[in-house]
């Protein structure tokens, strides 16, 4: 299992969609990339921590990403595809989130994704180096 992050999905969302993204930047990685196709296949899981839908949600109204592509994200996983897993905000992980000092992490929501990996027991897929200085969190991009 792997935990993404809100970067990770939106490139993949946008990958899948046929859509480019607006930056250079804003492209998978070659073993993130075949994480997901192996997750859209059934063959990997992947989790979403539920603060990463509220960001997307967020960069939608700010109109960074279509509002289209959370729509469509949204509908699929109403489904309940397994391999794809919406994880809440829970005790757990709240608990493993006491375990990032805000001074390698400061961002909350940057914290509640590597609490949400810590908690699932899943490496984090992201290209942002914070993630990397957390301790017990196995980044792949």
């Amino acid at each position: 299992m792997y935990t993404t992050d809100s970067h990770g999905l939106i490139w993949h969302l946008q990958e899948a969609s046929g859509e480019r993204p607006k930056r250079p930047k804003g492209r998978l990685g070659p073993r993130a990339r075949r994480i997901f196709t192996l997750a859209d296949d059934g063959r990997e899981v992947i989790a979403i921590p539920s603060i990463v839908l509220v960001e997307l949600v967020y960069l939608s109204e700010r109109g960074v990403i279509p509002a289209a592509l959370i729509g469509r994200l949204l509908a699929d996983l109403a489904k309940g595809p397994e391999n794809y897993r919406v994880i809440p905000l829970d005790l757990e992980v709240v608990d493993q989130l006491r375990s990032i000092p805000a001074t390698i992490i400061p961002d909350m929501p940057d914290r509640i994704i590597a609490a949400t990996a810590k908690a699932t027991r899943s490496k984090l897929l992201s290209r942002d180096a914070v993630f990397r200085r957390t301790p017990d969190v196995d980044v792949v991009w």
